[in-house]
């Protein structure tokens, strides 16, 4: 009999896995994939699932001097059961192997069974019908030269990232202002050289409609607020940077909640009011109130966008706020310029060209008139990806060239405008922050390359994989707040992958020891519809060398959810959940154990389950 068949530190086990929750281990943070499970949590499923009971109890009744003849009244069984979880905890800490025992996973998604499986020496089968969580899977284990990924990532900066860098520049405005009081001074420093620019961080567009008022029909801009920004602080208290909605003059004040006069034009205004709320807008100009998706179907097309304000870094002047400028703008029309006289030879090799198709999760988008994927991005952010792009596939090696691919796909989340600005926490917030298509009303454009501060650039996915191959040679698990190495680092050669669905096993000779895993949660997550955004990428640099990139999106009739527009109803995920189980159970050793985990707050999905699991 197994650990976990007769108990399983759940209470511990669930205060470990809500820190890493918090700050997840960086294998698996190397590309988006939703509804990872913990690996802290599969790393205990999958050790209490191989390591013998009667094995964990002698040794507890050694430790308590309790000898294996004695017979045992119910505190003494209380007292051996607290010491078997001490040393399974034990266990958990140290350096394992399994001997090469396979275990299985029938829905792979993420990757973390086949991860968790190779640190503790086993050999794991990991089988996903979804193409992109094959090939975030296969990345996450296969070896990685850091040294030559490195070399091709500083070519990559030469031939392509300096001019991406050039088009998120800005000028600081306190360098212009201490420039104009040299001049007005009569200062001359001599050597007329170029004026150093400040880096862009962060681009912030609004969304504008017209107003449904037939005596009005005046643009309105869909602000929620008129904050930027709030910054608390001991020294200064609270803080709230701010914009005017007439001019987007950019200042601070300490109240949001009242009256403010812009400094710049005088126009008073209460900075946290806006004239968007709950999917309706009030007209500034009329005064009437509409719902926004009104006037968007009425348009016929996607929200026009303005530009309005700039987050940036300068070297002398660090992180700042300004009012985007004819040059900021200038810039961006330079890219869109460039975009439209390259844009034949770039659709379909080097941007995508797949139109978004109807979907449960997609419908939001094209509520919007959002028709194609390349729709969710603007022009610059267009322009530059596939300038990446096009670079990236010109290297020679295979796996580096597919890690690259990765680092590419995974920006693409982040560099859409899609995302948006936390002003709580003075972040960009990834489009997929949610399990949705929801296009915001106040989007923000991201630097692709990457400066000094930020997130979701390619500098930093960049090092975001190095951080996760690091990992992977040298793994750790946190124990009270501090990293514990155990130095079980992954045997990839081990794994075997396949993407194709689970319902036929047929292809699986030998017995397996295990299958554990992390079924599709009935209508709670749609992964293709939702891989679909990253596919599209990736297709065009995979097509050639994998089948199963050459379909035009990832949607596979034989993917085992509930979707009603794609007529898959209970009966379709309950018939596929027990086919896969049954298949499961044919290939599993007779005292081979199948571990899974479910999540969902609908009792229906769960009483869906049962079905499958009684069968």
């Amino acid at each position: 009999m197994k650990y976990i068949e007769v108990d399983f530190p759940v209470e511990k086990l669930n205060e470990i896995a809500k820190k890493e929750g918090n700050a997840k281990k960086p294998i698996y943070q190397i590309h988006k994939w939703w509804a990872r499970r913990l690996g802290s949590v599969f790393r205990m499923i999958l050790l209490t699932s191989f390591i013998e009971w009667d094995e964990v109890e002698e040794e507890a009744r050694r430790r308590l001097g309790i000898g294996n003849a004695t017979e045992v009244n119910g505190e003494m069984e209380a007292l051996i059961r607290d010491k078997a979880e001490e040393i399974i905890w034990e266990r958990f800490y140290s350096r394992n192997d399994l001997g090469g025992k396979t275990v299985l996973d029938p829905f792979m998604g993420g990757g973390t069974t086949v991860v968790e499986a190779l640190r503790l020496g086993l050999k794991p089968i990991g089988i996903d019908i979804n193409p992109v969580a094959w090939f975030v899977t296969k990345k996450e284990v296969e070896p990685l030269d850091l040294n030559a990924f490195e070399a091709e990532f500083e070519k990559l900066e030469k031939s392509v990232g300096e001019k991406i860098k050039s088009y998120y520049k800005t000028h600081c405005p306190i360098c212009e202002r201490e420039r104009k009081n040299r001049e007005e001074k009569g200062y001359d420093f001599g050597g007329g050289g170029k004026e150093e620019l400040a880096d862009v961080m962060y681009v912030f567009w609004v969304n504008k409609v017209k107003c449904l008022n037939p005596m009005c029909k005046k643009d309105v801009h869909l602000f929620p607020s008129f904050k930027i920004a709030t910054k608390k602080s001991k020294k200064t208290g609270t803080v709230h940077t701010v914009f005017c909605p007439k001019c987007h003059h950019i200042f601070e004040t300490d109240k949001d909640d009242a009256k403010t006069a812009c400094p710049e034009c005088g126009f008073e205004f209460v900075p946290k009011d806006g004239y968007v709320s709950r999917g309706n807008y009030s007209c500034p100009h009329c005064g009437q109130k509409y719902k926004i998706l009104d006037s968007v179907r009425k348009s016929g097309h996607i929200p026009e966008r303005e530009m309005y304000a700039i987050e940036y870094y300068c070297p002398i002047h660090g992180r700042g706020y300004k009012k985007a400028d004819e040059f900021d703008k200038e810039l961006f029309e330079k890219a869109k310029k460039e975009l439209e006289e390259q844009w034949e030879e770039l659709i379909g090799k080097y941007i995508p060209d797949q139109e978004i198709p109807d979907g449960y999760n997609t419908k939001q988008a094209k509520n919007y008139n959002y028709r194609y994927f390349y729709e969710m991005f603007n022009e610059r952010q267009l322009l530059l990806l596939s300038m990446l792009l096009k670079e990236i596939l010109k290297i020679e090696d295979e796996n580096l060239r597919e890690f690259m691919l990765l680092t590419f796909s995974s920006i693409a989340e982040t560099n859409n405008m899609f995302a948006s600005y936390d002003w709580k926490y003075l972040k960009l917030v990834p489009s997929f922050s949610q399990h949705a298509f929801w296009p915001p009303n106040q989007p923000l454009e991201n630097n692709i390359w990457g400066t000094n501060f930020g997130r979701g650039t390619f500098e930093k996915h960049y090092a975001k994989v190095l951080k996760a191959k690091k990992y992977i040679s040298n793994p750790f698990e946190r124990k009270n707040n501090v990293k514990t190495f155990l130095g079980d680092g992954i045997k990839t050669q081990n794994g075997l992958l396949y993407c194709r669905t689970s319902e036929d096993l047929s292809f699986i000779n030998d017995k397996l020891d295990a299958v554990t895993t992390d079924p599709p949660y009935y209508d709670n997550v749609m992964y293709s519809e939702l891989a679909d955004f990253f596919y599209v990428w990736l297709r065009l640099g995979l097509k050639d060398k994998y089948p199963w990139f050459r379909g035009e999106y990832t949607r596979n009739r034989r993917e085992i959810i509930k979707n009603d527009i794609q007529n898959k109803d209970d009966e379709f995920f309950l018939k596929g959940i027990q086919r896969v189980f049954t298949e499961a159970n044919r290939v599993l050793k007779d005292d081979g154990l199948m571990t899974f985990t479910f999540h969902h707050k609908e009792t229906e999905a769960w009483a869906a389950m049962l079905v499958p699991i009684l069968e």
